[in-house]
């Protein structure tokens, strides 16, 4: 019989370095089911998406995709949940899952492969050299 085996999570720390924004940090699932990535897909291409299943795609990109972040409100620390993640304004939530598929789909080149696994990405405009690959531990 094969002994099981796991792959590790894959982890994307999303650095925001530039405006308003400078000082966030983001970290999301980078490994996530292609179809997460298709309902996003999908999503971006609906010419008249209703509001419920537009709330359900953010709350599920909350509880599936998001780990952990520093975002506060009014100096609390704001939770990283499909709850939190509805709780940020519109343009927060579109930069921080842009900035996630930009990454996911900066680690998916030949370039990115060929280093670490995961990495560091900065959301202001690409993979930094020192990429760090941040893993779940195997139990």
């Amino acid at each position: 019989m094969v002994k099981g085996f796991e792959p590790p999570e894959q982890r994307l720390r999303l650095r925001f370095e530039d405006g308003e924004w400078a000082g966030a940090e983001v970290v999301c699932v980078a490994d996530a089911p292609f179809g997460v990535l298709l309902k996003f897909e999908k999503w971006r291409e609906m010419a008249d998406p209703d509001s419920e299943e537009i709330a359900g795609i953010m709350r599920q990109f909350g509880d599936d995709i998001l780990i952990e972040w520093n975002l506060t409100h009014k100096g609390e620390p704001r939770i990283a949940t499909g709850e939190g993640f509805l709780g940020l304004g519109m343009v927060a939530q579109l930069k921080i899952i842009g900035a996630w598929l930009q990454g996911i789909g900066q680690m998916a080149t030949p370039l990115a492969q060929a280093g670490s696994p995961s990495s560091m990405h900065s959301a202001n405009g690409g993979t930094k050299p020192r990429a760090r690959s941040s893993r779940k531990a195997a139990a």
